[in-house]
């Protein structure tokens, strides 16, 4: 994997380098390739030099692009870019400005249209107050990122599958349970609909599922919605081992869950039986 982000990086840089001698120090396509090139180098870990890479390549479309303060969408990328540059490195107040002047700018380009770089930068702010615990406000960046998504991809994307995904865990946080519910629900119908019933990623969210089963006592809807996990897990070309191993670990748990329950069940009785 990292010599395949090496062959990527030395092939940008190489590009870089002949757009630097045939456009000149402002072409639009050499901010293009220090954006791209500044994306590779950041997952490789060199967020320094990732940061002055998009830095030069905002700095050039801020100055081509300049309409009347108006902004333009590859100068609100950028910032969006810088944003997931500096939330990597958990410099979020950073982040958050980034963020927000991308978003800004978006809506100021895109008017009330729905649009992918509104949605992908809302998810970004998200996730952002997501970890900084802000969950009542990462809730409503989230509901933000769904509507376009789905407005741009349909309602089986991942990427709405992911915002249902975060929106089902702060619901979960805040022990509202049957809206979670209602939302793995809804991934699972539209992953059987999406992948087929026998798919690893319905076998995912049908885990997941069962753990909220599991988490409110419904051990029954649990335990079939695992089994019906391990069955899919066990049939894939290359079983996931640690999958199985998980999925067999939350078996056990209802297990013993079911067991405890029938022995409260039984003293419970017996506690009612006169003693003749």
């Amino acid at each position: 994997m990292q010599t395949d982000l090496d062959s990527l990086i030395a092939r940008a840089e190489e590009e870089l380098r002949e757009i630097e001698q045939k456009g000149g120090a402002d072409h639009p396509m050499l901010a293009v390739c220090l954006g791209n090139l500044g994306r590779l180098i950041c997952a490789k870990g060199d967020y320094e030099r990732s940061e002055q890479l998009i830095k030069r390549a905002l700095a050039i479309e801020e100055k081509i692009y300049n309409y009347h303060g108006i902004g333009h969408p590859h100068v609100a990328r950028s910032l969006n870019l810088l944003g997931e540059l500096y939330c990597k490195q958990k410099m979020y107040e950073k982040a958050e400005l980034m963020f927000n002047q991308s978003l800004l700018m978006s809506e100021n380009v895109w008017k009330d249209k729905c649009h992918r770089d509104i949605a992908i930068t809302a998810k970004n702010i998200a996730n952002l107050y997501n970890a900084l615990g802000k969950s009542a406000d990462a809730e409503i960046f989230y509901n933000r990122a769904l509507a376009n998504f789905e407005n741009i991809d349909g309602p089986d994307h991942p990427r709405v599958h992911a915002c249902l995904m975060a929106i089902a865990e702060i619901f979960i946080s805040k022990n509202m349970f049957s809206e979670a519910e209602s939302i793995y629900e809804r991934i699972l119908a539209s992953r059987e609909n999406s992948l087929g019933p026998n798919h690893n990623d319905v076998a995912m969210i049908a885990n997941k599922l069962a753990c909220l089963y599991y988490d409110q006592g419904q051990l029954e809807q649990a335990e079939l919605l695992l089994n019906r996990s391990l069955n899919i897990f066990k049939s894939a070309q290359h079983p996931d081992n640690e999958k199985i191993s998980s999925v067999l670990s939350n078996l056990e748990n209802i297990h013993k869950a079911a067991i405890l329950r029938e022995k409260v069940v039984n003293e419970f009785f017996d506690l009612l039986t006169p003693i003749e």
